[in-house]
């Protein structure tokens, strides 16, 4: 009696500021950067599949304003990977969209598509401050609310979306009232390519947990822009957003409190991170 092939399973996922996995159809934002200033993206292709199988990778495609300078390997045994690099060209002006497709041998996902952007802009265009977080899925915006339980932490990315011939000069970040635990950039400036991070800790110098709402500010020293948002530290045993929901917006709060997501208070974004 004969017995069926071991079936492959892909899995792609990328570094994007913080490590995420990709799902077919998702629609990426991979930055902006100026004419002439092409930057790289890598995608780890992993075979998640039954033990023996091999996951058939081929006709890699992208859209235009992208290349690909790393084609990933044809085949992959099971529980390994391989990398697939683009890149951004940078060409020419102007804002690049489209489908990346591989075909594969995945009985679910064939082909495995989604969709990138880039954006490439004149050479002396202004920089312009953008703040990230994992938790937003997004950029942050003022009098946004970053939602943390006491004692954890969230990572702020910045970049510069609109890419100045110059870095960005980050200032230290001011936390008012002062309590959490802010980290240093590193490094203290901020390019299209090159985004930068610091941490914020809902929790002392002495590491005891903090519970209260925090005005966090980010300058840069260039063009003086800012970017303010709260930082809510929540006790971690209360229902997250406050004490105000419905059984049903418990259980809503709990599962973004749990997965990373958004809630909106009197027209504030709030987001829920757990890490």
């Amino acid at each position: 009696m004969a017995h069926a092939a071991p079936l492959p399973e892909i899995q792609v996922s990328v570094v994007h500021f913080e490590s995420q996995n990709v799902a077919v159809g998702n629609v990426m934002s991979l930055g902006h950067t100026i004419d002439g200033v092409p930057f790289l993206v890598d995608y780890t292709i992993t075979n998640t599949g039954e033990p023996g199988s091999s996951l058939e990778l081929s006709n890699a495609t992208v859209p235009g304003g992208f290349s690909i300078v790393q084609a990933p390997a044809a085949a992959v045994a099971a529980g390994q990977s391989t990398t697939m690099r683009l890149r951004c060209d940078a060409t020419a002006v102007g804002d690049f969209m489209g489908l990346v497709s591989i075909d594969t041998n995945d009985a679910d996902e064939d082909p495995f598509s989604f969709t990138v952007s880039c954006s490439v802009n004149a050479t002396g265009t202004p920089g312009l401050l953008a703040l990230w977080s994992q938790a937003a899925g997004g950029e942050l915006e003022d009098d946004d609310i970053v939602e943390v339980a006491a004692g954890a932490g969230a990572r702020i990315w910045a970049r510069d979306i609109l890419g100045a011939p110059a870095p960005l000069q980050l200032l230290p970040v001011v936390v008012a009232p002062q309590g959490p635990q802010v980290g240093a950039w590193s490094p203290g400036s901020v390019t299209a390519t090159v985004p930068v991070s610091f941490t914020l800790s809902c929790a002392d110098e002495a590491g005891a947990p903090l519970v209260g709402s925090y005005q966090v500010t980010v300058e840069e020293s260039v063009f003086h822009q800012t970017v303010t948002f709260e930082l809510s530290c929540v006790d971690a045993d209360l229902p997250v957003g406050g004490s105000n929901f419905t059984a049903l917006g418990l259980l809503v709060g709990a599962a973004l409190l749990a997965l990373g997501g958004s809630l909106l208070f009197a027209g504030r974004r709030r987001f829920v991170t757990s890490a």
